[in-house]
This record gives structure tokens, C-alpha cells and sequence, in this order.
């Protein structure tokens, strides 16, 4: 005698848990992202207008940040900013600004990290100008959105006005 398989029904709540448990998942993340800006701190009372040439330097010897500093190169020049060559090795920044700002070619020094980039003025005793920290919440080009806000909008070669 053959015995007939049973069909057995899903119950309800079954039925609804990988709904439900979906619906948790979208709160939970929806809850935990929020739009993040970089910490930016200006400093002393050195307007961003009286920059135009600048040194850009590296924390570090390294492949991720040599593309930190190519990137901020990048959208500076982009937005009408000129750049001073600075190369070699420093024992501190107090060292890298003397070397960069002896010649009078650039109005300040980028120090360019992972998570920081730190405007310092050419001007007596290397003022820090503007610091932007990304805290590792934040990229790159949050960083740089906000030193291009300091520095504020300059014309390009071909005569246009750039907006940070």
C-alpha cells in the first residue's frame, strides 16, 4: 500500500520572516548612514584668496598616499591652482616648509595623509591655515571640497570663474 506524501502548509509567520527580517535589515541601515562631511578647522585670520602657488607634500613614502596627493593636485589644478616642485625626504614639517618656501615660489605647503590634509602658510613661523580631517568616516574629495571652499572660486586659463 502506497502512502500519499503529506502537504504540509507553510505557516504564516514563515511566510513573513524573510519580509520582515528584510524590512529590519533597510531600518537598521537607513538608520546607521547619514551624510558625512569632513572635520575642517580654519585657523588664524590668513584668507584663502592669498594662495595661489603651492608645495604638496606626502605623510608618507606610499602607493595610497602619492594617490591622495595626485588626486588633490589633480582638482586644485582644475579649479585654476599652480604648484611648486617640492621633492625629497623631511624629518619634520617644520623641515619640508623651510625647504619648500625658501625659494618664494609657493604661498603655502598641502601635508597631504590618508585621512588629513593640512594647509600651512609660507609666511614667518609656517602658520597651519586649514586642516580637514576625514577620521577614515570620509574620502579624499571631501577633504579637498573643503580646502577649495577656504581657498574660494579663481579663474581658469580660459577666463572662467571656478565654484569649489
Amino acid at each position: 500500500m502506497l502512502l500519499e506524501p503529506r502537504r504540509y502548509r507553510r505557516s504564516r509567520a514563515l511566510r513573513l520572516g524573510p519580509c520582515v527580517l528584510l524590512g529590519a535589515a533597510v531600518v537598521l541601515l537607513g538608520g546607521c548612514y547619514k551624510t558625512r562631511h569632513a572635520t575642517v578647522e580654519v585657523h588664524g585670520s590668513i584668507s584663502g584668496r592669498t594662495f595661489n602657488v603651492f608645495g604638496i607634500i606626502g605623510s608618507e613614502n606610499t602607493r595610497f598616499v602619492g594617490n591622495v596627493t595626485t588626486r588633490i593636485r589633480m582638482r586644485l589644478e582644475k579649479a585654476g591652482f599652480t604648484f611648486a616642485r617640492t621633492q625629497g625626504t623631511f624629518d619634520t614639517e617644520q623641515d619640508a616648509m623651510a625647504r619648500a618656501c625658501e625659494t618664494g615660489s609657493a604661498d603655502g605647503v598641502i601635508f597631504a595623509k590618508w585621512d588629513e590634509v593640512i594647509l600651512r602658510s609660507c609666511t614667518s613661523g609656517y602658520p597651519r591655515v586649514f586642516q580637514a580631517e576625514g577620521g577614515g568616516a570620509v574620502g579624499v574629495d571631501e577633504m579637498i571640497k573643503g580646502l577649495l571652499e577656504y581657498l574660494g572660486p579663481r579663474e581658469t586659463a580660459k577666463g572662467n570663474t571656478t565654484r569649489p
